[in-house]
């Protein structure tokens, strides 16, 4: 079935938008000054002299953490037509919410640790970047509280009026998306499967994720027979295959049907 033949009113309780948001003070700034200057020297407006004016750990921390936080979110929902706001499967928010808070843990952690050692790094940067000090660089701790945010919200799935074609047009899209982690995630079976190097275990923990989400995300139904015929390569482990050949061959066999299958779905 067509995503565009669904009811969007039936489709908006099967979901709800995610939204999150993280945010950090960037320690890397343009120094204005040295910009001019080289610009000067060259007859030119392309320089942008960029200084790192912190390298405290927490700030690579947090910027990793940041990282880790969008690939959560996307791997637990599906993409909407407007940026930020990703689709959710009613009954997924639980798992999703428990997710956020333990990185939100983390994020707050990291910040305190920061901030507890900001007026000495902003004490010592003088020191450190000597003639590309420059104070006005450096806000002052109540300016930089404000600089880091980790907010999470779910909201019902709009409907009625504009909000359908929103809510279809978003469905239509997320379909694209879960249609491109399954192939992905198959492909990657088959080419590892079929080559002579070492088969990692992330190759069928993907194929396990998949089985698992999908059911949730798959709005027409139409994802059923495929994810049935991924459960036995879910059932498989890496270390079991690793150094049997033709048991490779089959499932990089088993992996292409499945595509096959896939590609049959309109």
């Amino acid at each position: 079935m067509s995503v565009s033949l669904l009811d969007p009113q039936k489709l908006s309780e099967k979901l709800m938008v995610a939204v999150v948001n993280t945010g950090r003070w960037q320690a890397t700034r343009q120094h204005k000054r040295e910009t001019r200057a080289v610009n000067e020297a060259h007859n030119t407006k392309a320089a942008k002299v960029l200084v790192r004016v912190s390298d405290h750990s927490a700030l690579r921390e947090i910027q990793s953490l940041h990282q880790e936080v969008y690939q959560e979110h996307r791997r637990l929902t599906l993409p909407t037509v407007q940026d930020g706001m990703r689709l959710l499967p009613a009954g997924r928010e639980f798992e999703h919410a428990e997710a956020m808070r333990k990185f939100k843990d983390r994020h707050d952690r990291l910040v305190a640790q920061f901030l507890a050692d900001y007026e000495d790094e902003r004490r010592s940067a003088p020191q450190r970047l000597n003639g590309l000090f420059d104070p006005s660089m450096w806000p002052s701790l109540a300016e930089m509280e404000q600089k880091f945010k980790f907010t999470t919200r779910y909201l019902s799935a709009p409907t009625g009026g504009a909000w359908d074609e929103w809510l279809m047009t978003s469905a239509e899209e997320a379909e694209k998306e879960l249609r491109g982690r399954i192939a992905e995630s198959l492909k990657r079976v088959r080419e590892r499967c079929k080559a002579d190097g070492k088969l990692y275990a992330t190759v069928f923990d993907s194929i396990r994720e998949l089985t698992a989400l999908v059911p949730d995300l798959d709005f027409s139904g139409d994802y059923a027979p495929v994810v049935k015929a991924m459960e036995p390569l879910a059932a498989l482990h890496a270390e079991d295959l690793r150094d049997d050949k033709a048991a490779r061959i089959k499932v990089a066999k088993q992996a292409d049907s499945i595509l096959s299958v896939l590609g049959g779905i309109k």
